[in-house]
């Protein structure tokens, strides 16, 4: 039994990195044998274990395709599979890399050459098999940096126009555009799925697909995906509301994008309609302090650093207003309220403006 460190891994010690999960491949062995070694099964469709230190290992494997989705493969795990077989199965080049216990790099589809020549291609054309691959390589030209090879282009267009990416559930589709949004450059993820074609079938609405296209990206992923919409007026909410429901997007991320449609005013306003403001305030952002951090960094991201500056002053001010003071004896309390929100807030304006 022979025993190698496969794929990320590997690939991230080639790059000078620090590999966060380690993956490992056993070559000649069964999984009687593993079992008999004291190791843990916990792969249903193929043999899969982990040891003491809670890294994955797995047995050498060929895959086939034998019907559509993630589930459709048969997996041939005899002890007869060699390594070079089981990283054949890979998609790039670059994880398609072994490294035995003396560290030596083992190498067959050249993807030292293509780290060193910052190139993402495909190792087979077995490549094809997982439509969601489509979007894993849109991930790692995000995260590397790298070019995608003109002949795994060529196949990721053939995958788009075939209408592989119908296949794919919406939460495998979701994961990887999550993913994306943390990565170095978020936006080249789109661009890339822009080039194959895949974009378009991921959000088939034009004026979405555009403003992502013209998106710059934030470290936060929640205020990226919220900026998407920020060009977006009348139909704003519709659109994140079908967006979100289409491709089961959490809560989090669906609510950033419902503010930004909402108070798209400050976000255009040369000088913000105080009113607006109070409108804003009394909707939760006065004492919410996460959810206003997260409108107004959406804001300055895409619009104004001197709408934020204004926003929270007036907001430090207005939370300094005694409300007990300002309702004591009123008949109609929630207009005194309102009243003298907005006096504090075209007061502030006056100064700054």
């Amino acid at each position: 039994m022979n025993k190698f460190l496969v794929g990320g891994a590997v690939r991230d010690q080639m790059l000078g990195k620090e590999p966060k999960d380690f993956d490992w491949v056993v070559v000649g062995s069964s999984v009687g044998d593993m079992i008999d070694k004291g190791y843990e099964q916990v792969g249903k469709d193929f043999p899969v274990f982990i040891d003491d230190k809670g890294d994955e290992i797995a047995l050498a494997r060929i895959e086939r395709k034998v019907g559509f989705g993630h589930d459709g493969f048969e997996c041939d795990a005899n002890s007869q599979v060699t390594l070079e077989q089981d990283l054949q199965r890979r998609d790039l080049t670059i994880n398609a890399m072994a490294m035995d216990a003396e560290g030596n790099l083992i190498d067959p589809y050249n993807g030292m050459e293509d780290i060193q020549n910052g190139c993402l291609r495909h190792v087979s054309e077995a490549f094809e098999e997982d439509p969601l691959r489509v979007l894993r390589i849109a991930r790692f030209a995000a995260r590397l940096g790298f070019d995608i090879h003109y002949s795994t282009r060529e196949l990721m267009v053939k995958m788009v126009d075939r209408g592989d990416l119908d296949h794919l559930t919406p939460e495998r589709v979701w994961s990887e555009i999550e993913r994306a949004l943390g990565e170095f450059d978020p936006m080249a993820f789109f661009w890339a799925l822009e080039d194959v074609g895949a974009l378009a079938k991921i959000f088939p609405y034009d004026k979405l697909r555009f403003s992502i296209l013209d998106s710059i990206a934030h470290a936060d992923p929640t205020i990226t995906f919220a900026s998407f919409f920020r060009n977006i007026k009348n139909e704003g909410g519709v659109l994140v509301d079908e967006v979100c429901r289409t491709l089961k997007i959490p809560n989090s991320f669906k609510k950033a994008a419902l503010n930004v449609t909402k108070w798209s005013e400050l976000f255009d306003a040369k000088h913000p309609n105080p009113t607006t403001i109070v409108k804003l305030f009394k909707k939760g952002f006065l004492n919410n302090d996460k959810e206003f951090e997260e409108l107004v960094m959406t804001l300055a991201h895409v619009r104004s650093f001197r709408n934020v500056k204004i926003l929270r002053k007036v907001r430090y001010k207005l939370k300094k207003l005694d409300m007990k003071a300002i309702t004591h004896k009123q008949s109609n309390p929630k207009q005194a309220v309102v009243d003298a929100m907005l006096d504090t807030v075209k007061s502030m304006m006056k100064r700054e403006l």
